[in-house]
């Protein structure tokens, strides 16, 4: 409780160093725990969240940590294939240079007053590439934000990249580039997401 609240009243940079130190013990600890074989598998993972899932799936524990890491993988997983179905993601300073935005602050701005779609991943905001085509934002995205004010980031990206039964097989993506008579059609779907 003592490092919890004087953490309130450190920097981002004394944060930052406080936490890599808290994860250099703990991986210590951990890695020290695995034979060479199973840190070999390890490395062979392909991007960090992999490494960090192959570390704990192979890490001793017992059967109810080992449910909660693989929930949360599956997890992970399930946010990386939504984003890949949406054609990938943008960082804010990216967003900002392709739309021709003064400052980030002003992409973030756009995004909490829900003109543009953001999901949060591990602390960075994303934004969908499928919302942006020739350097504008896709102005229908506005109108299905709108439509489900209060469903968060997440929720309505599963609603785009998935679809819904009415809308037919035609995927909620690719009816918003179809122009305003079919983004309506989208909204209205949206509107669901708030029941």
């Amino acid at each position: 409780m003592i490092l919890m609240a004087s953490a309130t009243q450190k920097s981002a940079n004394e944060l930052d160093h406080l936490l890599i130190q808290r994860l250099e013990t703990g991986m210590g600890k951990v890695l020290g725990r695995l034979s060479a074989e199973k840190k070999r598998k390890i490395l062979k993972s392909a991007d960090t969240p992999e490494l960090l899932y192959s570390i704990l799936k192979l890490m001793p524990v017992s059967i109810e940590d080992a449910e909660k890491v693989e929930d949360a993988a599956n997890a992970v997983r399930f946010r990386q294939r939504m984003l890949k179905a949406a054609g990938g993601a943008l960082k804010a300073e990216d967003v900002r240079q392709l739309l021709g935005y003064k400052s980030v602050q002003a992409v973030y701005k756009a995004a909490n007053n829900r003109r543009m779609l953001v999901v949060e991943d591990g602390g960075v905001k994303l934004f969908p590439k499928f919302q942006f085509a020739g350097g504008v934002l896709n102005p229908a995205i506005a109108d299905v934000l709108g439509a489900a004010p209060n469903t968060s980031g997440w929720a309505i990206l599963q609603f785009l990249v998935s679809g819904d039964e009415g809308l037919g097989k035609a995927s909620p993506i690719a009816l918003l580039r179809k122009g305003p008579a079919e983004a309506e059609r989208v909204a209205r779907f949206a509107r669901a997401l708030e029941a």
